[in-house]
């Protein structure tokens, strides 16, 4: 035969047995050097094959009916080299080489199957197998299998049809999906026996394992790399599965990538599902690049990130090159240990953990337990990406445990009521529009909690608790309502606060708080102003109200802070005024007036009020000159005495104080005269011992309730504040009484509730009274018919309300003294006479009370 121009040799052989009997027959036969158009050009069955170039050999046998009809036929070819011309779907032809095909076929059962075929392309083997059930249904389509054992992506591209180029399959396949080694890639393919290459790429079905894979699938995410797994189109969907793999220094536990539509011209769908091991910092640059872009998640330094992460992430975003931000859909489920997370929270880094964090409908949230600027915290912190049409912009829930240094860091300054580390429940939530709203709770039993203006200190460890709702525009706090204050059975109270502008800063302005028990004696309403920095007036009205701290300069507690205390201006009614440290220390029917500067310094005070059942006033102001001026009047002595804590052992009496502010001294360093009439002394210790002593007639009467009457009672004083404390020196004392009379002077220290006081006691009965009577020399040894003779020298030291009692007995007195202590002359109030400040008493040898 003539091919290409040229007369071609081939040689054919075929043998054929009839079988008498049966009339069946056997063949067997050859074919050597034969072109395959001469048999697609002259069989029309075989017309597909029209356009194939190449020789084969062929070796077949099989059996033939009695009616000539083909009952089993088994067929080897075989082609050193050849061209195959795919078109349309490959554009040159391909050059093959070693081609082996094994076609078989049984009439009995139906079957027709190639198998143990296969060819060499560029080096590449690929074998190719096909069975069809002619019974079943001779007209349908033929499921045939190509494999190749191995091969690379670089291989993939040069095997490409060109026609097929421009497909996302093309894209992936030879593009995003690169390096590495192909292993047992097999396809499969439906074909038509009347036109084998009339394949449609939406038909075609693959699969195939992978190695060393790198998958770029969307720049500039980090592309993966040293991947394992397996992969399979179908459906004209690309679908990978990763075993393990790396992303960056990421360790890829497990990951899976799909995308559909691979051949049509409809954009498709990616997903990108993986689980990842590795550096904090790491999964975070991959997330918050695009598409993913959560930058927005961590605004600190990112490169100061530290901590490992477990995680999953998954994406979800059309297969299109201009892809909008609002096409992606991200999720991420991590668990993170050992992390640092840089000025997370007002600059504060975050630490410890574990936490997790997760992204899902456009929102994060992170959760866990750990560190804030090294103080514990847990943490459920959740934010919208984009906040636009948002139901709100964050949402953070916190427990902290803020000490001083925390606390002030956020512009929160309560030194002047909490000392220790507070723990701090708090819900912040952003809206959309207008300010933010913060649930506050604080247990504050681990911290001392005091309230200075009213004299209430809780110790540590005392439960308690406070919450509120803080209102925040921007940084700063606007408002603070439903404040609510319980402390075990003592404190309890509720209020309003609210900020602005106080000096430079943004403070406290303005207040309303109900107080319903702050300690026990304290029961009103307050509004109070900050009138400026650590300056307040307060108006009380109520019940009942702790005023201590506005009536005495004396510091029963340490200060909780080195800076100065509050500057108070307060006006106050109510029906009980707490004025001593018992409870039955108090004025009833009270209006008060006072005004106190940040030493603690009083520097205007009104008091008017009942004692007892009889009303008594004080009051300290300047004069014209701006010299303070203090004037006391008590219709009852001994229970104004009783109720400021002065002194507990009076009954009844008249009381009168005047005195004046010591020039070039303190405000409420004090100088000037006090004067008691006509009271009686009860159950006084250090009186009875010296009454003992001398066997003075009165003890029992003082030991009761019915007391030693005194006429009078006169002293000068200096009241100043000194290094040592709060101290009241006492000068020229002196009382008298039906039984006994008394000089006194000393010191008194209010800070540390000590005494010193010495004096002369003189018994004015008994003994004496025998001399009195003595013609002209008792007159001039006593003075007259009240003077005495024997006395005793005293001291009263130590603590105020146990003091230690000596005496030095049978002193003998002068008549002027003993003048002066029976107040001849009487007694003038002018409390301006100049006198000095008595010295500390000289160290004296007196005699124990039981010696």
């Amino acid at each position: 035969y003539q091919m290409a121009g040229a007369w071609q040799k081939s040689k054919i052989e075929l043998q054929v047995n009839r079988d008498k009997k049966k009339r069946d027959m056997r063949f067997k036969g050859r074919m050597d050097h034969v072109d395959l158009a001469l048999f697609s050009s002259n069989f029309f069955t075989l017309r597909a094959l029209d356009g194939q170039k190449f020789m084969f050999n062929t070796q077949l046998s099989g059996d033939l009916a009695p009616d000539m009809s083909l009952v089993r036929l088994n067929t080897l070819m075989t082609s050193e080299q050849g061209e195959l011309n795919l078109s349309p779907t490959q554009g040159a032809p391909l050059s093959f080489s070693d081609l082996s095909a094994n076609i078989s076929y049984d009439r009995d059962s139906g079957k027709l199957s190639v198998h143990d075929t296969s060819l060499l392309v560029n080096d590449i083997r690929i074998e190719l197998s096909a069975e069809h059930d002619l019974k079943k249904d001779a007209k349908s389509l033929v499921p045939v299998q190509v494999r190749i054992p191995q091969l690379s992506f670089a291989e993939i591209k040069a095997l490409w049809p060109t026609q097929y180029k421009d497909l996302p399959a093309a894209e992936w396949l030879t593009e995003k999906l690169s390096e590495g080694t192909i292993k047992d890639l097999k396809v499969f393919l439906d074909v038509d026996p009347k036109n084998p290459l009339a394949i449609t790429t939406e038909q075609v079905r693959a699969s195939f394992d992978f190695e060393n894979l790198k998958a770029d699938y969307r720049a500039p995410l980090i592309p993966a790399s040293a991947a394992k797994g397996h992969a399979t189109i179908e459906d004209d969907a690309l679908k990978i599965s990763v075993e393990h793999g790396k992303l960056a220094d990421l360790d890829v536990r497990k990951a899976s990538v799909s995308v559909t539509n691979l051949t049509r011209p409809t954009p498709g769908v990616v997903n990108v599902d993986v689980d990842l091991d590795g550096p904090l910092r790491t999964i975070f640059d991959y997330i918050g690049r695009e598409p993913i872009n959560l930058q927005n998640i961590i605004a600190g330094e990112k490169a100061s990130i530290r901590g490992q992460v477990e995680a999953n992430v998954h994406v979800t975003f059309p297969a299109i090159h201009d892809l909008p931000a609002d096409a992606v859909k991200v999720t991420v489920d991590s668990r993170m240990n050992d992390i640092r997370l840089p000025k997370i929270v007002r600059g504060l880094d975050l630490t410890g953990g574990p936490y997790t964090l997760k992204v899902a409908d456009g929102s994060f949230t992170l959760k866990g337990k750990g560190f804030l600027d090294d103080r514990p915290i847990d943490l459920v912190y959740s934010e919208y990406l984009n906040p636009v049409g948002a139901p709100f912009v964050s949402d953070i829930k916190a427990s902290v445990v803020a000490d001083q240094k925390l606390r002030d860091h956020f512009g929160i300054h309560l030194d002047q009521f909490i000392e220790g580390s507070l723990p701090v429940d708090l819900h912040y939530k952003e809206p959309q529009k207008g300010n933010i709203a913060i649930d506050v709770r604080a247990d504050l039993t681990p911290v001392r909690f005091r309230v200075r203006p009213f004299g209430y200190d809780k110790p540590q460890g005392v439960s308690g608790e406070a919450s509120c709702v803080a209102v925040v525009s921007g940084r700063d706090i606007q408002e603070v309502k439903n404040l609510t204050l319980t402390v075990g059975k003592d404190v309890s109270g509720s209020g309003t606060l609210k900020f602005g502008q106080v000096g430079n800063s943004q403070d406290v302005k303005n207040g309303t708080f109900r107080v319903e028990n702050l300690g026990s004696d304290n029961n009103f309403t307050l509004l109070f102003e900050q009138t400026s920095p650590n300056s307040f007036t307060f108006d009380i009205s109520g019940k009942s109200l702790d005023a201590r701290s506005f009536l005495s300069a004396r510091e029963e507690t340490p200060v909780l802070s080195s800076k100065p205390g509050p500057a108070i201006k307060i006006n106050a009614k109510a029906d009980r005024i707490r004025t001593g440290k018992r409870e039955n220390q108090f004025v009833r029917q009270a209006k008060f007036f006072a005004r106190v500067d940040s030493d603690g310094e009083i520097h205007a005070l009104d008091l008017q009020a009942t004692a007892g059942k009889s009303r008594m006033s004080v009051t300290i102001k300047p004069d014209s000159k701006n010299t303070m001026q203090l004037d006391l009047t008590a219709d009852d002595a001994g229970e104004t005495l009783y109720a400021f804590d002065v002194y507990d052992n009076i009954i009844g009496g008249t009381l009168k104080i005047r005195g004046e502010q010591i020039a070039g001294a303190g405000v409420n360093d004090l100088k000037g005269r006090a004067v008691i009439s006509n009271f009686s002394v009860v159950k006084a210790p250090a009186l009875a011992q010296l009454i003992n002593a001398f066997s003075i007639s009165g003890l029992a009467e003082l030991l009761q309730n019915k007391g030693i009457a005194f006429s009078k009672l006169k002293a000068d004083f200096i009241w100043k504040k000194k290094p040592e404390g709060r101290v009241i020196s006492l000068i020229n004392g002196r009382t008298s009484g039906a039984s006994v009379g008394l000089s006194f002077g000393g010191l008194v220290n209010q800070t540390k509730g000590t005494m010193d006081i010495s004096g002369t006691v003189v018994p004015m009965s008994g003994i004496n009274g025998i001399v009195n009577k003595i013609p002209l020399i008792g007159t001039l040894l006593t003075g007259g018919s009240n003077g005495g003779l024997i006395a005793a020298t005293y001291a009263v030291k130590g603590p105020s309300d146990n003091p230690s009692v000596m005496i030095n007995p049978l002193s003998v007195l002068t008549p002027g003294f003993l003048r002066s202590i029976l107040f001849e002359g009487g007694i003038d109030m002018n409390p301006y006479d100049d006198f000095d400040e008595p010295e500390e008493p000289k160290k004296k040898s007196p005699v124990p009370m039981n010696e």
